[in-house]
């Protein structure tokens, strides 16, 4: 009889949990098409559906204390939970329910795993979409997306850490991340800073290469070119430089007046970007339309895009390290140009040509002022060593010129002038 009843009490057990599937049927599989709904998202881009599951998954993970997925979680087991331990094992069905409740939390745990390397495959998304032509709008929508990651990145390590050291048996949710350390929010917060400038550093290498390509602008070609230049130089008399040039199909001056145009704008609309996102400044935040157009719009409101958790002293001191890292960014785009303009320029012969390129590159300086990164002074030493050599060159060619005709028509030291024209006679 006392072994029927405990047969009987087990059977029961299983009936009441398999009676009680049945009824959360829909909800359990809800639960299982969580991680496709989270791929689907990703792939379709919705940003703000694959963060709230991504938010779910975190509230999985404290409510059944799961592991954090890595290494500690490779074998798959769960860790200890509420209810799971010699307590919970009670007379009758109790191993079995213990047995049912780490299977349970065994495939939770699978479907936070999965959700975590959708995770990852949703930060590397935005980032390469960092890396493509977008406004001002969008990059605000995708840092504030990747500043959500890192916040539930955040709340997941210090939940694993007071997992570790024995804290939070009760399975309450890690702390906000308003209470997370101000050094940590602060690396992450750098971290994005440089991800972003990065990302948009590769999208304006990736146009400037363009048109490298569409202008027959390489090194290789180059070199002809000058080997052409110097050439002429020595023997002016053959002429054929433009022509020569044209057939290599380089020009220099519309190769420089395309690259000024385009290192201005973007360098503008990239630095107007990160302003507003980082710095938060109303004085130097324009909209994403005056970036396309070099500034000659007017202003767009501010955009206050903070962190969460930052505020007096802190916000400013993140808000310096941001201008400083801007400033890195631009002195080395800038002087990568500087560069470009002092190996082409020399190839640009025409006197015209080069006033205009020094009213461009003058107004690209100026337009690099309104974001603090004005570099005129540096503009001037480059064409004043161009227009001294062509000046020189021209020199050097006339003077041989005119030594040559003065030859022809006088004569060498030593060598007997031409004869004088004879006299007329009255008659």
């Amino acid at each position: 009889v006392k072994r029927f009843s405990s047969e009987a009490t087990v059977l029961l057990g299983r009936h009441k949990r398999n009676r009680q599937t049945g009824q959360h049927h829909l909800q359990l599989v809800e639960l299982l098409e969580v991680p496709q709904l989270m791929d689907a998202c990703v792939r379709n881009g919705l940003y703000e559906e694959a963060l709230s599951i991504a938010q779910f998954a975190s509230t999985l993970e404290r409510r059944h204390r799961l592991p954090i997925a890595g290494p500690a979680s490779a074998s798959g087991k769960p860790m200890p939970g509420p209810g799971t331990g010699s307590s919970a094992a009670g007379s009758g069905g109790g191993s079995a329910d213990k047995g049912a409740e780490e299977k349970g939390q065994e495939v939770i745990g699978i479907i936070v795993r999965e959700i975590r390397s959708s995770v990852v495959a949703l930060r590397e998304k935005m980032v390469q979409q960092l890396s493509s032509q977008i406004q001002l709008p969008t990059c605000l929508q995708v840092v504030s997306c990747l500043r959500r990651l890192d916040t539930l990145e955040l709340d997941r390590q210090h939940y694993h850490a007071l997992i570790t050291q024995g804290g939070g048996s009760s399975g309450k949710a890690a702390p906000a991340s308003g209470a997370v350390g101000g050094i940590e929010q602060a690396a992450l917060e750098l971290r994005l800073q440089v991800q972003f400038l990065e990302a948009r550093d590769a999208w304006v290498q990736a146009s400037l290469d363009q048109l490298d390509a569409q202008a027959g602008f390489s090194s290789d070609r180059l070199r002809q070119h000058l080997r052409l230049v110097r050439m002429r130089k020595m023997h002016p008399d053959q002429g054929g430089g433009e022509s020569a040039a044209a057939g290599l199909g380089f020009q220099p001056y519309q190769y420089l007046t395309d690259a000024v145009e385009k290192n201005r704008t973007l360098c503008f609309e990239i630095a107007t970007q990160f302003k507003a996102i980082f710095c938060g400044s109303a004085d130097s935040s324009t909209a994403s339309a005056t970036a396309a157009s070099g500034g000659n719009d007017g202003r767009a409101k501010a955009v206050d895009s903070s962190p969460p958790g930052h505020s007096g002293s802190s916000s400013s001191s993140s808000s310096d390290v941001a201008d400083r890292l801007l400033a890195m960014w631009l002195s080395r785009r800038l002087g990568r140009f500087l560069n470009l303009l002092e190996l082409v320029l020399p190839l640009v012969e025409d006197g015209a040509s080069l006033h205009n390129l020094l009213e461009q590159t003058m107004f690209f300086g100026a337009s690099m002022g309104r974001v603090g990164a004005d570099f005129r002074g540096l503009i001037g030493p480059i064409f004043v060593k161009t227009i001294e050599r062509f000046c020189k060159d021209r020199w050097g060619v006339a003077s041989a010129q005119l030594c040559a005709r003065i030859r022809d028509q006088w004569g060498g030291p030593g060598e007997a002038g031409p004869a004088p024209a004879p006299a007329q006679g009255h008659m």
